[in-house]
């Protein structure tokens, strides 16, 4: 991913080279559904877009599973998420899982 800041003589992008533009729309994107598994072993399918935050999950999550956001602990690929970044930037995908491992009361 290029960033605004820098040129393309940064990224050694010169004449012919070839640049795919990938679109993400406000608010938008395809659905598709991520499964969370929770540690007391029950697995919940939740609907969302690529570019949904870590706390929209952690929202629908509230309203499937009465857990509230400030409770959950989501996990993905072994790194635990944070709340303002998107499903995108940890490349989570349609039908990956996420992991709930609940908050350690006192932690």
């Amino acid at each position: 991913q290029l960033q605004d800041e820098h040129t393309l003589l940064n990224y050694n992008i010169s004449t012919q080279s070839i640049v795919h533009l990938e679109l993400q729309l406000r608010g938008g994107g395809t659905y598709m559904t991520v499964f969370v598994d929770f540690f007391y072993g029950r697995t919940a399918a939740v609907q969302c877009t690529s570019t949904d935050t870590v706390a929209y999950i952690k929202a629908r999550i509230e309203d499937k599973e009465g857990i509230p956001p400030e409770d959950q602990r989501l996990v993905f690929a072994g790194k635990r998420l944070q709340d303002d970044c998107t499903l995108s930037f940890y490349n989570i995908g349609n039908a990956d899982t996420l992991h709930s491992m609940g908050r350690i009361l006192g932690g």
